[in-house]
């Protein structure tokens, strides 16, 4: 994953402002559990821009989701320092 953040996404850009609503269709591209707040952490691609959030609900890697979320933070990607869009009140729904 650190190699594909650093090839394809090194010219990621942040979406929207901070509480601006956003939605659209994104491809999960790495999930991980997190056992302390019992929700999965999901990376994804966004038009070429790499976006992360929280949910509940397992997604599995390399699906194609339409969600809907409003923007909560700019930031960079925990594994490779690429922008990264922080989303909250995230819905998430099948293609």
């Amino acid at each position: 994953l650190t190699k594909l953040l650093r090839t394809e996404y090194r010219d990621s850009v942040y979406i929207g402002g901070i509480g601006e609503h956003v939605e659209g269709v994104c491809q999960i591209l790495d999930s991980h559990y997190s056992a302390h707040y019992e929700r999965w952490r999901y990376t994804a691609d966004y038009m070429g821009n790499i976006i992360s959030f929280w949910n509940k609900n397992e997604i599995p890697v390399g699906d194609r989701r339409k969600f809907k979320a409003k923007v909560k933070d700019h930031g960079k990607n925990r594994f490779f320092d690429v922008n990264d869009t922080n989303l909250n009140y995230v819905k998430i729904y099948k293609v």
